[in-house]
């Protein structure tokens, strides 16, 4: 959308935005927006800035916020007080000293306040308002599912295409079959059903790849990968008649060759080596060539030679996506390395062999082994961390131009979220592969499809080291070292957006104040001492004026008059701070923003004018483990450490300030936009988990810019809202 100089849009420009009752708007993209919790529609970003963070380098793109001095919202007359009790009057400062008390004096004729309580926080008035790509409930309307009517995945013909028959098998579709004489395929329902059969695992790149030589045409090359594929049915074959069986099955014999006939194959691989009574594991020996005579066949390596091949084979099978479940998955099984007889195996050997030391693959062989003892969300998280490390194939789409066929007998190319269908064999409830998806976006309808996990909703509350500008609710690791299942939801994930944003449910959310600290409601532990101390005050002005015009008709008693209350002005300033002293016991909700770092000492004074030096004094602390800079205190309570503001001074370069006067504490936190809304999502540790995240209302989606821990009470002064797009 292009703007004139005159700042308004065009005759015919796309709005910008919406706002909450879906009115257009038109703005430039040039600074960080938000959305009023007053108006509810759409303005620019005014940030208040420490006098180190004013003019320190912009981050996070473009766009930013207009940046201004911090502004205190504490009582006039209380900050007034507070310095003149802080300062003596006999100091070099005299004039200073006698101005700043007849200002206060003046304050006193016109107390003027504009805080009000509140219970709540300031409501938050956005909301997605778009169509979901994904959506969790069959009700609603799914743009993913519109696209793909008329368009369902290509299956053979008279083959059912739904998604059950896809991604389920009971059995194979196909076996190759030993008939006492050859071995021949068979696609029959009613032998097959009852038919025993081992499931030969191994990699296609240590038993496929031909050597091409610098003079071969493609016919040379078609003969070669013949040749080898001959040479692995042999080996399938000799594995098969080892183990007692009369049927085996190997991928690129008993999966179709088109992309039809793969997609009711691959998806359900799974259950093929479940429902297998052995799956024997081929390793590669290099230094016997599959196409060697059998004389060579017999060559004999000295032990630590053939040790070091056959962990070499093991560590090449163990790298790839789908050996993994076909291991796990097994009922028993049995490795063959190259031509020698094959042997048992257990699964904690295979994962000796094949895996390099890891805590979390080995954590996963010890749970299916029956060792341990995995609950099921730490199982399946574990599961995708260890898929997600292997190597996959390509990540082209199957829909672009489909290369020439080289000899390998099939023209199939590997999904992008190829990972993700083979993670999906492990869940009950699975989802039909998309070949146009991202793997994020098929993580988040493999997620929705068995919610009883909820591992999106859970991964929305986790800080990762390092936040991706798309798909910001996806983390692999958690800044505060929690797990998956160390946090408790409290949103559910209705759908998915076609930019890849996760859409919540269930959300309480409030606005974050970056203008100016605001003037607090807020009350005292209520006493007989402080409320007449702090009441005297503003009835001495009205005294005074009542002595002056007494003096008028008895000058005697009003120049007394007047000058006990000019005795009793020069001790208002200790008797408002004594008044407004003392424990706050409830303050209206509020939550600022601040660019830069902000002692305890500095907020308290901007949010009630008081200095800590004062007895009794209302007092901010530290988070002790609020956020990835927060430090927790030696002492007997728990509180936050003052020393951790050196720690967070030092990352005065994106350190970014929050107050919460309803718990009176200071976080500290890096950022790389100013966050406008804080959302709560669930529970950790004891405390909640909130995301600090910025808007584009643009995209109609927010941003996770950081994590914080704060108490979960304060959720319950939360209003809840509408949908939330985080993304």
């Amino acid at each position: 959308m292009s703007f004139p100089p005159n700042g308004h849009p065009e005759k015919g420009a796309h709005p910008s935005c919406y706002d909450y009752q879906l009115k257009p708007n038109f703005h430039s993209p040039d600074t960080q927006r938000y959305v009023s919790p007053t108006t509810g529609k759409c303005r620019k970003l005014c940030v208040q800035c420490t006098p180190a963070a004013i003019n320190s380098p912009k981050l996070g793109g473009a766009t930013h916020a207009k940046e201004v001095p911090v502004s205190g919202g504490a009582s006039k007359t209380l900050k007034l007080a507070y310095w003149l009790t802080v300062h003596s009057p006999f100091g070099e400062d005299f004039l200073g000293w006698v101005g700043r008390w007849l200002w206060m004096i003046l304050c006193l004729f016109w107390p003027v306040s504009q805080a009000t309580y509140e219970k709540t926080y300031n409501a938050y008035h956005a909301k997605f308002w778009g169509q979901l790509w994904a959506a969790r409930s069959q009700k609603e309307y799914s743009l993913r599912i519109m696209e793909l009517h008329g368009r369902p995945m290509e299956v053979p013909v008279g083959l059912n295409g739904d998604s059950h028959s896809i991604t389920h098998a009971d059995y194979p579709r196909q076996l190759i079959i030993y008939d006492g004489r050859d071995w021949l395929p068979c696609t029959s329902p009613e032998v097959l059903m009852r038919t025993n059969y081992v499931a030969i695992s191994y990699r296609q790149s240590d038993f496929l790849a031909p050597r091409i030589q610098p003079n071969w045409g493609m016919e040379d090359v078609k003969r070669e990968v013949y040749r080898l594929k001959m040479e692995v049915s042999e080996l399938a074959r000799l594995s098969c008649l080892e183990q007692g069986c009369a049927a085996y099955w190997l991928d690129f014999e008993c999966t179709g060759e088109s992309q039809a006939e793969k997609n009711v194959d691959l998806y359900r691989i799974a259950d093929v080596f479940r429902g297998a009574s052995k799956t024997v594991i081929l390793i590669r020996n290099r230094y016997i060539p599959l196409t060697s005579n059998i004389s060579e066949r017999s060559l004999k390596l000295r032990p630590e030679e053939r040790n070091a091949e056959e962990r070499y084979g093991w560590n090449s099978w163990g790298n790839r996506v789908w050996t993994f479940p076909e291991g796990l998955l097994s009922k028993e099984l049995v490795y063959k390395f190259g031509y020698e007889d094959a042997r048992p195996i257990s699964l904690r050997q295979m994962g000796n062999m094949a895996y390099t030391p890891d805590q979390d693959e080995m954590a996963i062989i010890d749970g299916f082994s029956g060792k341990d003892t995995l609950e099921r969300i730490e199982k399946l998280t574990l599961l995708k961390n260890a898929i997600w490390k292997r190597s996959s194939g390509s990540s082209a789409s199957p829909q672009a131009p489909k290369p020439a066929n080289t000899g390998t007998g099939s023209q199939f190319t590997a999904y992008p979220a190829e990972r993700v269908y083979a993670l999906m064999g492990f869940f009950e409830h699975r989802i039909m592969p998309d070949p146009r998806e991202t793997p994020l976006d098929a993580l988040a309808r493999l997620c929705m499809a068995n919610d009883s996990d909820r591992i999106a909703e859970r991964m929305v509350a986790m800080l990762p080291p390092s936040i991706p500008d798309h798909a910001c609710w996806y983390s692999d690791y958690d800044l505060f070292n929690s797990k998956l299942w160390d946090i408790e939801p409290e949103v559910q994930v209705a759908g998915k957006s076609r930019s890849g944003a996760l859409v919540l449910d269930g959300c309480r959310a409030a606005p974050i104040r970056w203008k100016n600290f605001p003037e607090v409601a807020y009350a005292l532990k209520p006493t007989f001492r402080r409320r007449l101390c702090g009441t005297i005050p503003y009835t001495l002005p009205h005294q005074l004026l009542t002595g002056l015009l007494i003096i008028s008709v008895n000058g005697v008693l009003g120049g007394i008059i007047t000058a006990l209350v000019l005795l009793v002005l020069l001790f208002a300033p200790k008797l408002l701070v004594y008044g407004y002293s003392g424990r706050i016991q409830i303050a209206r909700p509020w939550l600022v923003g601040v660019k830069g770092f902000m002692t305890a000492e500095e907020v308290g004074v901007a949010l009630y004018g008081c200095v800590s030096s004062i007895p009794h004094a209302p007092t901010i602390s530290y988070a002790p483990s609020g956020s990835v800079l927060s430090r927790p205190g030696k002492s007997i309570f728990r509180q936050g450490d003052p020393a951790q503001s050196e720690y967070a001074a030092s990352h005065a370069a994106n350190v970014y300030t929050l107050v919460d006067t309803l718990s009176n504490t200071v976080y500290h936190f890096t950022a790389a936009r100013a966050p406008t809304v804080c959302v709560y999502v669930g529970r950790e540790g004891g405390l909640g988990r909130y995301l600090l995240c910025s808007e584009s209302c643009g995209l109609n989606e927010l941003h996770k810019e950081t994590v914080l821990r704060m108490p979960s009470y304060i959720s319950n002064q939360m209003r809840i809202c509408d949908w939330l797009a985080v993304g």
